[in-house]
């Protein structure tokens, strides 16, 4: 049977008998299918569960769109909706209703919004204007070891253009040092995942590599790469390369014995395998080590414009030389600006992995 079919078949289960806590072999009986079957195109029961919600929502707003796209009045298009929503019913009985449910409980409202502006954002805005107070009380009994917040921000607004471009070189070390770091990392991850002998072999290589201090071998790469970027790519990419490489390889191992012999029972060949399986069970241990790699990737590349010469931009070259100056404003806007990067890349991995990993559970309670 083809996934369309037996989702169609899902719909109408659940359509008759409701969500409910039926297992997945028994909702394979159900719809004459076998629970591997339903495996293998799904992953679980949530998985199931959650195509034919999607399923049902999807008819949900064409519903809604059919009726918004109409030229009757505000009244009659009020009418026909309820019918559309009636005829729905009759079609998808209490799946309809527990989805719909689902839905309008999870509507952003005013109580919702309070509570979150309440338990989430108001604790650590607290917390940040109680070190913003101890900073300023420190600062002004000791002008001479720390800036006061006001000559940070007046060095940032006085002279945007050079903070910009030290700014654009760090990132550029960051993506591209990290990026390349991120996918050697990977790819290794998988040949590991696939020959066993090659972890073995190259494990210890990469654990050296990992205890070997950058700054110590900074000097090396720069006799090798010469003056300029390649060293900071270099580095940067060494310093995500370990914990990615661990992360990757741990999801790719973790496949459940049960669905991985579904796909031997079909045959299914290695590349299927890793695609239907190993990758996408791998994911959130992939964005495990991205949340470790990210700022990690900021680390790198700052220590790697303090070790490796021969490059004058870039904010860790910014803070070296305000440091040799002396001047503490702007060893402040440096780091404040490297922090400030680090935030962003973590709070656009978090987005993009709330639309990836919707279905993880983990990654939910973690991000709470």
């Amino acid at each position: 049977m083809s996934r369309q079919s037996l989702l169609a078949d899902a719909v109408e289960h659940f359509a008759k008998n409701g969500i409910g806590d039926a297992s997945l072999r028994s909702i394979a009986s159900s719809i004459g299918t076998s629970h591997r079957m339903l495996i293998y195109h799904f992953g679980s029961r949530e998985g199931l569960l959650a195509e034919v919600v999607r399923t049902v929502e999807q008819q949900q707003r064409d519903l809604l769109t059919e009726v918004l796209a109409t030229d009757l009045p505000l009244e009659e298009q009020n009418d026909l909706f309820w019918r559309r929503v009636t005829e729905a019913a009759l079609i998808y009985g209490p799946l309809f209703f527990e989805i719909s449910s689902h839905a309008m409980q999870n509507l952003p409202h005013t109580e919702a919004l309070k509570a979150d502006l309440i338990t989430v954002w108001l604790p650590p805005l607290i917390a940040f204007a109680i070190v913003a107070a101890a900073w300023e009380l420190y600062a002004h009994a000791h002008p001479y070891t720390v800036p006061t917040i006001p000559r940070i921000w007046h060095s940032l607004s006085g002279d945007p253009g050079s903070y910009w471009r030290n700014f654009r070189t760090t990132l550029q070390e960051v993506a591209i040092g990290a990026g390349a770091g991120i996918g050697a990392a990977f790819l290794l991850a998988v040949l590991m995942a696939e020959l066993e002998i090659l972890e073995r072999a190259l494990m210890p290589l990469m654990v050296t590599l990992m205890v070997t201090p950058i700054v110590a071998i900074a000097p090396a790469l720069v006799i090798v790469f010469g003056f300029g970027m390649t060293p900071k790519y270099v580095l940067t990419g060494i310093v995500v390369f370990f914990p990615m490489l661990v992360n990757s390889l741990a999801g790719l191992r973790d496949v459940d014995p049960r669905a991985l012999d579904v796909f031997k029972t079909l045959h299914a060949s290695r590349w299927e395998t890793f695609r239907h399986l190993r990758l996408p069970g791998s994911m959130p241990f992939v964005f495990a080590g991205l949340r470790i790699a990210l700022p990690l990737s900021v680390v790198g590349a700052t220590v790697a414009e303090f070790a490796a010469s021969g490059q004058e931009s870039g904010l860790g070259s910014l803070i070296t030389v305000a440091s040799s100056q002396a001047n503490l404003p702007v060893i402040w806007a440096g780091i404040v600006l490297l922090c400030a990067l680090g935030i962003a890349l973590v709070a656009v991995l978090a987005v993009i992995q709330s639309r990836l990993l919707w279905w993880d559970d983990g990654a939910d309670r973690g991000r709470r």
